[in-house]
């Protein structure tokens, strides 16, 4: 049919909409065209936003491990991603300082014994009026120093174990179980006292940070579900911004994800879901078509087929979540193009 009379056709109602009537197609003429139906199912997941996140470490499960001594890594005991146990050795380095800790530390421990025992002299003496209150005061509080100055050298080398027959060289401990990342020390590489050895992820959970649209803020909320593309349900958001920052013009959202298989770091998608209505139906991408502004899908009915209108509540692959079906609806799944042919088709 030319431009011309197309136009003319569809002016004088020569060409019905495509919601006019049913379309009456035998199962012959359906096998011919290619049509194939299937159950509009029943919708579990809506896909409320596709985002870009960064994932990054739990602020409150993390852990800094510190090198207490500084010296050349000599060896690293754990890799990146291995899970370690509570002093378990993460490095060995080679340490001046490491040795100038244990004579330092047995100088601390003689001047403890020194100030307990004069403490003790003094409180004895005190006690038969030899000595002032005073001079007792005084070694008490000489003998608290000197317990404290013991305890942090103690605390110090107790993040550490000695290598048998090597005096200069310690192994630094895990302070906790936990998952090791961004371990930054390299082999032959001097380090300083007080620089971080690695991290240590206490725990199987991995924070996901993402930008929401200001369209979204307000309608996603803290608790809803949340996965990877393709992947089956696994974490939840556990914060949402409500403020938007003034360069992305943009929310934080936060999600919860499991750990295994993923790093700190890393970028990917995630795709944040919700509970649908009890109405809403699961059907293939495939079976939506326009007629004008509005959304629809054909439905089997005995004799054919039906234009039925659908609100499309959102997508998700090669599906789509959408109201007003009946609940035994089989909707097209192939075949919708040659279907919208016949429904202009004059009667």
């Amino acid at each position: 049919m030319r431009p011309l009379a197309l136009a003319l056709a569809v002016l004088f109602g020569l060409i019905r909409p495509l919601l006019a009537a049913d379309i009456a197609v035998s199962p012959e003429q359906a096998a011919a065209l290619g049509v194939e139906t299937q159950p509009a199912a029943p919708a579990t997941v809506l896909m409320a936003a596709r985002l870009p996140a960064t994932l990054v470490l739990p602020g409150s499960g993390a852990r800094a491990v510190v090198v207490p001594f500084g010296g050349v890594v000599t060896r690293r005991l754990a890799q990146e991603g291995e899970a370690v146990a509570a002093g378990q050795a993460l490095v060995e380095l080679h340490s001046a300082e490491y040795l100038a800790a244990h004579a330092a530390q047995r100088d601390r421990q003689a001047r403890l014994e020194q100030a307990r025992q004069q403490a003790a002299r003094d409180t004895a003496l005190l006690r038969e009026g030899i000595v002032p209150a005073r001079q007792a005061q005084q070694s008490q509080a000489a003998l608290a120093a000197a317990q404290a100055e013991f305890g942090a050298g103690r605390d110090l080398l107790a993040a550490t174990a000695a290598v048998d027959g090597q005096p200069a060289v310690y192994r630094l401990l895990a302070p906790a179980a936990g998952v090791v990342h961004e371990g930054e020390l390299r082999l032959g590489e001097p380090v300083a006292a007080g620089h971080s050895a690695a991290l240590l992820l206490s725990g199987d959970r991995l924070w996901a940070e993402a930008q929401l649209p200001p369209t979204l803020v307000g309608r996603v909320r803290a608790g809803q579900a949340v996965r990877l593309p393709g992947g089956e349900p696994a974490g939840r958001v556990i914060a949402v911004g409500t403020v938007l920052d003034p360069a992305s013009r943009a929310a934080l959202l936060r999600a919860e994800l499991p750990a295994a298989g993923l790093a700190a770091g890393q970028t990917l998608e995630i795709e944040i879901l919700d509970t649908p209505p009890a109405a809403a139906r699961r059907v293939p991408a495939a079976a939506l078509g326009r007629d004008g502004d509005q959304t629809l899908v054909f439905l089997a009915v005995d004799g054919g087929f039906r234009p039925q209108p659908v609100e499309v509540l959102g997508r998700d692959g090669e599906y789509a979540v959408v109201l007003g079906l009946p609940a035994d609806a089989r909707v097209v799944a192939r075949g919708v193009a040659a279907l919208k042919v016949l429904a202009r088709q004059e009667p």
